[in-house]
């Protein structure tokens, strides 16, 4: 049988196209934004060379504790509720419970409508005068609520939002992890007359809980990337009650016209979100080694 090589001119003339692109939009803007950080700038005109003045100043800013703060706990509010809702889910779907089909398609129709769009359709129906929420509230006679102009409801009223956004996407990949078990051994559960939820709980999960672990990581990185959301609905107020990283970004960046600080904090948020990912991957490779 002869087999044919593709030439090394030809695999790097296919390389090539790729390389460049990552490099013009990827390595390139990074490395730009990471100079950035040590200067001075307004968008326009001269750049000044501040060293580490930036860093320092995003340091002893509180704006920048509380907008972490936030960011943390946003991302573990979605990710916990996410998952978990996900996983239900998928276990419903999976057990082709009455109604299946049309949970599928209702709650995989958030993922595809763009977040900022959720994020206008929810601020209306948030609306403390014509929004649909209280509306349904007064008509069963609970008094209106300024949901996203009130300090204590803010984040949570976002936090609910993002939740009902992202809980597709763990879904669909825990359903195929979950249709992808040996139905031998979900059979053998039937015959031995465990429950559903016995099963979920000592089957199920045990045979998916590296998919169930990956799916954690992805939601943690994605959530603590929180912007469009919080922007259209807040932009990060009221005050900075429900202010984040990415926002604070934008405002520095677009609206104080302060590029190097931007920077800094662009990098700050980069690093918290390494240091996340890095901090779970090595407790899950501990608990797979003590499993072992």
């Amino acid at each position: 049988m002869t087999h044919h090589r593709i030439p090394a001119l030809a695999t790097l003339g296919m390389l090539v196209p790729a390389t460049l692109l990552c490099l013009a939009f990827v390595t390139w803007p990074i490395l730009e934004s990471l100079r950035l950080a040590f200067y001075e700038w307004a968008g326009v005109g001269k750049q000044t060379w501040v060293g580490l003045d930036n860093f320092e100043a995003i340091a002893k800013d509180p704006r920048v504790v509380g907008a972490i703060t936030n960011n943390v706990v946003f991302a573990v509010v979605i990710t916990a509720f996410s998952v978990a809702i996900a996983t239900l889910l998928a276990a419903a779907i999976e057990r082709r419970v009455r109604g299946w089909r049309f949970f599928k398609v209702v709650w995989f129709i958030p993922l595809v409508i763009p977040m900022t769009v959720a994020g206008i359709v929810w601020a209306n129906a948030y609306d403390p005068h014509v929004g649909v929420i209280n509306t349904l509230l007064e008509a069963v006679g609970i008094d209106a609520h300024p949901w996203l102009s009130d300090p204590g409801t803010a984040l949570a009223a976002i936090m609910f939002v993002a939740v009902w956004q992202t809980v597709a996407y763990p879904m669909i990949i825990i359903l195929a992890a979950m249709e992808g078990i040996d139905p031998h051994i979900q059979d053998a559960a039937t015959v031995d007359g465990v429950s559903p939820g016995r099963r979920l709980l000592h089957i199920t999960l045990p045979n998916i809980r590296p998919v169930i672990l990956t799916v954690i990581l992805l939601q943690l990185i994605f959530s603590f990337k929180v912007f469009d959301i919080v922007w259209t609905m807040t932009q990060g107020g009221p005050g900075n009650v429900t202010e984040v990283l990415g926002t604070l970004v934008y405002k520095e960046a677009f609206t104080f016209h302060r590029f190097g600080t931007a920077s800094a904090l662009a990098f700050l948020s980069s690093a918290v979100i390494t240091l996340v990912a890095v901090l779970f991957l090595r407790r899950w490779q501990t608990g797979r080694s003590s499993a072992a």
